[in-house]
């Protein structure tokens, strides 16, 4: 678990961030991110489930580069409880959607629950393996657009994330997609418990 700020007079101050060129600023629940003239994307907070996306679940409080994302333009970048979505714009316009961190409810839209541990053992073995440890989620930005009908992720798209599911609208054709936790029907015309 993250480590606190105590109440005490200077942990109450505003100070400036330690960011350089700093063009947008995203947050999810215990972490935050902000993209620079570049576009490259930087995260820093808590980390216990590799929402940073910087290839460690090490928590950090200094803005860290997302290594996996420098060679694309980050437009848009969504925090959950424990994960992360970023919309990403290449330079030949394509647009790519990316999410890591917590996947034990889908959060992710990887099309499984597993993370990037979990994926790398066989399908066979994690049938005949009953103690094997189940890690849940992936440290590093995992691309998701194969999840999606052809052509439907664009750069003029937003996308959103809650405590434990993400939104994505395509602008163009009006469309939205919901994925992850569905409780109290936080996923739109689908069941509960999706």
């Amino acid at each position: 678990m993250c480590k606190g700020r105590d109440r005490v007079e200077a942990a109450l101050q505003i100070k400036p961030l330690n960011v350089k060129d700093a063009v947008d600023i995203f947050v999810g629940k215990n972490h935050s991110f902000y993209t620079n003239k570049k576009g490259h994307l930087y995260s820093w907070g808590c980390n216990f489930c590799g929402q940073l996306g910087i290839g460690t679940c090490d928590d950090t409080h200094l803005p860290t580069l997302v290594k996996e994302l420098k060679g694309q333009k980050v437009a848009q970048v969504a925090g959950g409880a424990d994960h992360s979505v970023a919309l990403t714009i290449a330079d030949d316009g394509t647009a790519g959607l990316y999410t890591w961190g917590l996947n034990v409810n889908g959060q992710l839209g990887v099309g499984d629950t597993f993370g990037d541990y979990t994926r790398a053992v066989k399908a066979e073995e994690r049938q005949t393996q009953k103690n094997l440890n189940y890690i849940e989620f992936f440290k590093r930005p995992e691309l998701i657009n194969n999840e999606f009908p052809e052509g439907a992720i664009t750069k003029s798209s937003k996308i959103f994330a809650g405590k434990h599911y993400s939104y994505y609208l395509e602008e163009e054709s009006n469309k939205a997609y919901s994925w992850g936790m569905g409780e109290e029907f936080v996923l739109g015309s689908r069941v509960a418990d999706d």
